[in-house]
């Protein structure tokens, strides 16, 4: 299955106060990979001159963390989610919503990691604007100052 890549600008970000409606598409869509039924990597597959190709692949343990919140938190049942990257913090969620609502994000590998969180995965944690956007802005402008 692929999904749609978001973001949001450095100037954006900075300002934000809602995160969902300030994520626009990237461009890219990524791809779970799987061997045997079992997610192996993350394809990434981008319009370039007219025409879409693989431009990279990788990320087996964000596949298998993809693979998990797909499995806890499914289609089927009305959930929809939105894979969101944020370049400047070098960080990655999971959208969660039901009904056209958001419920909250799961914080993937390096959002974890980046925000000091338990470095256990839990496809069910879902954190919430409030709880995302102070942490979220501050790596982003110690990055953008790293720079």
């Amino acid at each position: 299955y692929g999904f749609q890549v978001y973001s949001v600008s450095p100037s954006q970000l900075l300002k934000s106060r809602n995160l969902s409606s300030d994520l626009s598409q990237t461009g890219l869509w990524r791809f779970v990979v799987e061997i045997q039924g079992r997610p192996a990597a993350l394809l990434t597959v981008a319009e370039t001159g007219g025409q879409w190709k693989a431009v990279a692949i990788g990320g087996a343990q964000l596949a298998a963390e993809v693979a998990r919140v797909m499995e806890r938190w499914p289609e089927a049942q009305g959930y929809s989610h939105r894979f969101a990257r944020f370049y400047q913090a070098r960080v990655d969620f999971i959208e969660v919503s039901s009904n056209g609502k958001v419920i909250g994000f799961v914080p993937l590998t390096a959002s974890r990691l980046a925000f000091g969180m338990d470095a256990k995965f839990d496809p069910a944690a879902l954190l919430h604007d409030s709880e995302i956007m102070p942490r979220l802005q501050k790596t982003a402008v110690d990055t953008i100052n790293e720079n």
